[in-house]
């Protein structure tokens, strides 16, 4: 008979695999940061789950010895949860917000050295592939414009523009496909090539909803003065990983990640700043920039993987206002940017015109 094993973060029983096939985390990795967040000196070993012995050490529990349990045999009093009212919350699944600390910063680099090894090869291949569907596109539709164009003199400017066009969109859907693709692989480490295209090709369309709010959000908050940019792109982060991982699309997705992030805004940032930065460091090494900087972009995706999945482990499945008030207000601010940017250069340039009109008056009049 086939072993079982029981999550020790959702209760589903399943084959002994080291990620639950129901809530995705990894196991060993889930325990080892619960026994780091609740061990203390001299403390008894922590009450476990039925099953959760196949992975840790653990004694006997109480009520399977038939003694009465201990003080420190007693199982951590659990959260109470505050009702939400219908359509305006998620519904939270098992899991309780704890006010532990996230993995340090050379742990984070270390793990992630440790899985960038073992899965350099399908990610880069991933990465690639994905600029090739960006690109290709393209170049056939260009090309074919120009054909059609050798037949049709005088129109060669307009059909390679409408190429251009259709290229470029067809690019874009091909690369939210290869993008997706390369995040699922991030996200699970069971994913081969063809596996990752796989689930991405299921979830593109969601893929592209989700890169587009990204894209207009953002870029949104740093035009509102750059530092709501900031705040944006922290906050939103995990959005990339929540969509295959917890199947929240759009605005959910977004709004999912800003809770994660919510209590631990600057353990996030200092996190996300140092990758940035050896992003950046490694993208100017003279010569050999450009090619270590492809290798770069699976290293800083999986550190961004582990600082999600630090904080699932962290604070469960968390519960987020979701009302289309909520979705409208985030698209609503990022609006606000477009808007004022084009106002302010086009009263700066009012000004600058009535400033030299004024100039040139007194010029004629003395």
């Amino acid at each position: 008979m086939e072993d079982k094993i029981t999550c020790p973060r959702c209760g589903f029983e399943q084959p002994d695999t080291q990620v639950c096939i129901k809530c995705r985390i990894n196991i060993p990795r889930y325990i080892e940061l619960q026994k780091q967040r609740t061990a203390f000196p001299g403390e008894k070993a922590q009450r476990v789950r039925p099953g959760q012995d196949k992975r840790q050490g653990a004694r006997p529990l109480p009520e399977d010895t038939g003694g009465p349990a201990s003080e420190s045999d007693r199982p951590e009093r659990e959260m109470p949860r505050t009702p939400k009212p219908p359509g305006s919350w998620q519904k939270r699944t098992e899991g309780s917000e704890t006010s532990g600390k996230l993995t340090g910063i050379g742990n984070l680099f270390e793990k992630t050295w440790d899985i960038f090894k073992r899965r350099i090869g399908t990610l880069i291949a991933l990465y690639l592939l994905t600029i090739a569907l960006v690109l290709i596109p393209v170049g056939i539709f260009v090309l074919i414009a120009y054909l059609i164009s050798l037949a049709f003199q005088g129109s060669t400017e307009a059909l390679i523009v409408a190429g251009s066009v259709i290229g470029a969109l067809a690019g874009i859907i091909a690369g939210c496909w290869g993008f997706g693709a390369f995040f699922c692989a991030v996200a699970d480490e069971g994913l081969g090539i063809k596996d990752a295209f796989d689930k991405g090709g299921q979830k593109i369309w969601a893929f592209i909803w989700l890169f587009s709010l990204l894209g207009y959000i953002v870029p949104g908050g740093f035009l509102l003065f750059f530092i709501p940019g900031i705040l944006f792109m922290v906050w939103f982060a995990f959005a990339v990983f929540i969509l295959p991982n917890e199947d929240e699309k759009g605005m959910n997705a977004v709004l999912k990640s800003k809770e994660y992030v919510k209590g631990y805004w600057f353990d996030v940032f200092g996190r996300l700043f140092i990758i940035w930065l050896a992003s950046i460091g490694v993208g100017m090494i003279p010569f050999i920039g450009m090619i270590l900087s492809i290798m770069f972009v699976p290293f800083e995706m999986i550190f961004v993987y582990l600082v999600y999945e630090d904080l699932r482990s962290v604070k469960g499945d968390v519960a987020y206002p979701s009302s289309t008030g909520e979705k409208v207000k985030w698209i609503g601010i990022a609006t606000l940017g477009y808007i004022i940017v084009p106002i302010i250069i086009v009263a700066s340039l009012g000004i600058a015109f009535m400033h030299s009109l004024t100039v040139l008056k007194e010029t004629i009049l003395y």
